[in-house]
């Protein structure tokens, strides 16, 4: 492998954008700040990186540079995710409603309603926040047994304010509830935020009695690629002016569509619940792609 070295990448990157001023392409946006340059040169480029028939001086104008997406430091690291959502909290009802026009109660009524529990069910609200979920079903379903679980203290003291009797702080990966506990899992805007999927809904199906639900509601990102970027260039635009108006810190919701950036589409996730064991997979899908509202049975005992 013959290594390239930086400054001659760099040269030839400026070139071609000399000789293509009316190219409209992203490998151009990422190398008309200069400030590029010095990161380019942090970096070893090598010649294996084009096909072997082709030399360096022969890439052409299109060229396409892609930059790997990086999972959100918080959402590595559970220390910083509590931090956020310990600042997030006492605001937090605010911003779901800002963030969905409003609609946010709506979806969550319909996501409770459609579930047909039974009549006194046992239900977690997990990554509960401030336990918007669990009131919908206490009044639902007067006789419920509701528990709020979620990995941020504060979040939880809200959601025992409410009313919610019997608040755990939990994280989705490694639930501390028996198998089969639970009639029901709602999980309202959890989904992005927990730092291993798979394994997190393996556990909630785990905890989950045969026959009973998952309902979920979550940001998504749209199927069209058009409509992707102008849902998170809305969200980011959201999320710097909510953050600066309420924190004084933009970084604070930004965070949602660079979580989102991440993170699938609602057919998608359809699909992950299908592999993770449920068998009748239900989803609705709320601006344009943008939000997903998920009902998934788990199979009954004796199903064949």
């Amino acid at each position: 492998m013959v290594p390239v070295s930086s400054e001659r990448f760099a040269a030839r990157v400026t070139h071609l954008l000399e000789i293509g001023p009316k190219m409209r392409h992203p490998a151009r946006a990422c190398f008309d700040n200069p400030c590029n340059f010095s990161r380019l040169r942090s970096h070893k480029f090598h010649a294996s990186i084009f096909p072997r028939s082709v030399s360096l001086s022969s890439v052409p104008p299109f060229v396409t540079i892609r930059v790997p997406v990086q999972v959100p430091a918080e959402k590595r690291n559970p220390r910083l995710m509590r931090d956020m959502f310990h600042a997030v909290a006492p605001r937090y009802d605010f911003i779901t409603r800002a963030f969905s026009y409003g609609m946010d109660r709506r979806w969550k009524r319909t996501g409770v309603e459609r579930a047909r529990l039974p009549r006194n069910p046992v239900v977690l609200d997990l990554a509960s926040g401030t336990g918007d979920f669990s009131a919908l079903i206490r009044r639902q379903y007067p006789g419920a047994r509701t528990v709020a679980a979620d990995i941020t203290e504060r979040m939880l003291a809200f959601a025992r304010a409410r009313g919610a009797p019997h608040p755990v702080c939990a994280d989705a990966c490694a639930l501390p509830f028996a198998a089969a506990s639970f009639d029901c899992v709602f999980v309202g805007y959890g989904l992005r935020n927990f730092r291993n999927l798979a394994l997190s809904l393996r556990e909630i199906e785990r905890v989950t009695r045969p026959g009973g639900l998952l309902v979920s509601l979550d940001f998504f990102l749209p199927r069209n690629r058009l409509l992707r970027r102008l849902y998170l260039a809305y969200l980011y635009a959201q999320g710097v002016f909510w953050g600066l108006v309420l924190h004084g810190r933009p970084r604070i919701y930004t965070y949602i569509p660079d979580s989102l950036r991440t993170f699938v589409s609602i057919d998608g996730f359809s699909a992950l619940l299908l592999r993770a064991g449920y068998c009748r997979v239900e989803a609705r899908s709320y601006i344009l792609g943008g939000i997903g509202l998920h009902w998934a049975a788990k199979e009954s005992e004796g199903a064949e």
